[in-house]
């Protein structure tokens, strides 16, 4: 049988318990600090000094991916083809159904495509890592 007696914080503890024949034993606890914990609720987000932006060129213009000019990547590839009229085929999820958009190719970049579908005023940016298959229209 054991009991506790515990004053307040940071201040010493008095613990008597029985130990295995029955002699009852007191036992003076080192003082112990509660710590502080954040108030994770109570504090609101602090707004940035200044805005974000993009680092500077140095050279006068900007150095482009070897993912864009070469043909034998996805998006230098697609790149020879902005402006052509094109269906583009998604997987959604990993085993997700696919899902086709058909429009007119407006900008290629690193890891995205832009186009434009028909009917439309809009502009559809999408993630090039998404894309299965592209069907390329109109050509000759």
């Amino acid at each position: 049988m054991a009991y506790h007696t515990n004053n307040t914080v940071g201040q010493q503890s008095t613990k008597q318990t029985n130990n295995m024949n029955g002699n009852m034993n007191n036992n003076q606890s080192t003082p112990y600090k509660r710590q502080n914990t954040p108030n994770m609720g109570t504090q609101q987000p602090q707004p940035l000094q200044q805005p974000l932006q993009p680092p500077t060129v140095t050279s006068g213009f900007a150095q482009v991916p070897d993912t864009l000019r070469n043909p034998y990547y996805s998006a230098g590839f697609l790149r020879q083809f902005i402006g052509s009229n094109m269906r583009i085929e998604y997987l959604l999820g990993t085993n997700g159904p696919l899902v086709d958009r058909v429009g007119e190719l407006v900008d290629v970049g690193a890891n995205y495509i832009v186009i434009k579908p028909f009917l439309s005023n809009d502009l559809l940016m999408t993630d090039l890592y998404s894309i299965r298959f592209v069907t390329i229209y109109d050509q000759g």
